[in-house]
């Protein structure tokens, strides 16, 4: 891979702040939460570890990741920034080979700077969307019905979230999207590979106009 990506833990802060008035809702944080058929996986909350987005029971920086939205007003789509916003904030971006048909979900203080290959590495932050938006596959047909919650990637409408297990602990995966290739025949994946979806909630209370956030 021709990409340098500095690894950083990143921690949430684990004080509540009340704001007197309701900002707008790109500038609200949400949690990111797995639903998935595997019980180790449903209901958890992603985490950190490094650059690496995933569930990370065993490490030190397992808090829930905290993010806010950007979104592009001709598009619709999103970018995924960590909670709070200032300086220490970072990017949620896919990267990964093209050829691979696999893009690791990472967290990363500025995407631009990475060096890519033209037509062989990969990186995009700018394309999340927030919602069931009805994506149909290529041959017209339906692709699986999302919560109304989820975030998808519009890069591939037909692709797909996975958690892949990492490390030895059997507790720890990491994010990843694919479906940029067909990867139904590659050793590599078949029955490692577990299916989610990732739900933003809401990481914050709302009463008599005054938001607070949450730990």
């Amino acid at each position: 891979m021709k990409w340098s990506i500095a690894a950083a833990v990143l921690t949430a802060s684990s004080l509540s702040t009340a704001l007197p008035t309701v900002p707008g809702p790109d500038t609200l944080p949400y949690r990111l939460r797995l639903q998935s058929g595997n019980a180790k996986l449903n209901n958890q909350y992603l985490t950190t570890n490094g650059t690496a987005v995933g569930v990370f029971p065993t490490s030190t920086s397992s808090k829930p990741l905290l993010v806010y939205t950007i979104t592009d007003k001709k598009t619709s789509l999103v970018e995924l920034h960590t909670y709070p916003a200032g300086k220490d904030s970072r990017l949620l971006a896919l990267v990964g080979e093209q050829s691979d048909g696999l893009l690791s979900l990472t967290n990363l203080p500025d995407p631009e700077s990475i060096q890519l290959v033209p037509g062989s590495s990969f990186c995009d932050w700018k394309s999340f969307r927030l919602g069931n938006a009805g994506s149909s596959n290529p041959d017209g047909g339906r692709v699986s019905p999302k919560p109304g919650n989820s975030i998808t990637w519009a890069g591939v409408p037909q692709g797909s979230w996975v958690a892949f297990p990492v490390g030895t602990s059997g507790r720890d995966y990491t994010v990843s999207f694919k479906g940029l290739v067909d990867m139904t025949a590659d050793a590599r994946y078949i029955s490692i590979d577990m299916p989610i979806d990732v739900l933003y909630v809401p990481a914050y209370d709302v009463e008599d106009g005054v938001v607070t956030i949450m730990s």
